[in-house]
């Protein structure tokens, strides 16, 4: 056995764990711990104004976002997996400050544990960071893998074939 093919099924393992890790945390946090805290914000704080709304909307999208970040992943589109990825992951991360900024100054808090909301938002979305950091990793690894440069240099060489080739002949002889 050479080191290419050891090394590709290494590589092959740790994507499998990477995504099975990935889909598991994605469904814990982004598609339930932010969607109902997005849902949440929008239903309980609606009366206090336009703003809770905006910000369980946002919510709400950035979960959608990392969600289809996710499929996109599996379909091994990488760059698309990321950005998105990097979107929504901003998106929900700027929702949580901003959140906890309000909870700390009206001075909200658990009526039977006395915990500071703001914990709590803390508590329920900085996880985010894991299915993040997973997909970043599946995807850089899916993307520098040897079947996927391989696969880039095939369609390199074919495009360079076609602009290469002889211009058809204008006048017949």
């Amino acid at each position: 056995m050479n080191t290419v093919t050891k090394n590709e099924k290494i590589t092959k393992i740790i994507l499998v764990f990477l995504k099975v890790l990935l889909i598991a945390s994605t469904a814990v946090y982004p598609l339930f711990m932010d969607l109902l805290s997005g849902i949440g914000w929008i239903s309980t704080y609606s009366r206090y104004g336009s703003e809770f709304t905006v910000m369980g909307t946002v919510m709400v999208i950035s979960s959608g976002l990392m969600s289809a970040a996710v499929v996109l992943c599996l379909l091994k589109r990488n760059i698309s997996a990321v950005v998105t990825e990097t979107a929504g992951f901003a998106a929900a991360m700027t929702v949580m400050i901003k959140m906890m900024n309000i909870a700390d100054e009206r001075g909200w808090s658990d009526m039977y544990t006395m915990q500071p909301a703001s914990d709590m938002y803390r508590n329920r979305i900085l996880p985010t960071v894991i299915p993040f950091v997973l997909l970043i990793a599946a995807a850089v690894l899916q993307y520098f893998s040897y079947d996927e440069k391989v696969k880039r240099r095939l369609k390199r060489e074919e495009k360079e074939k076609k602009e290469n080739m002889p211009a058809p002949k204008i006048l017949g002889d």
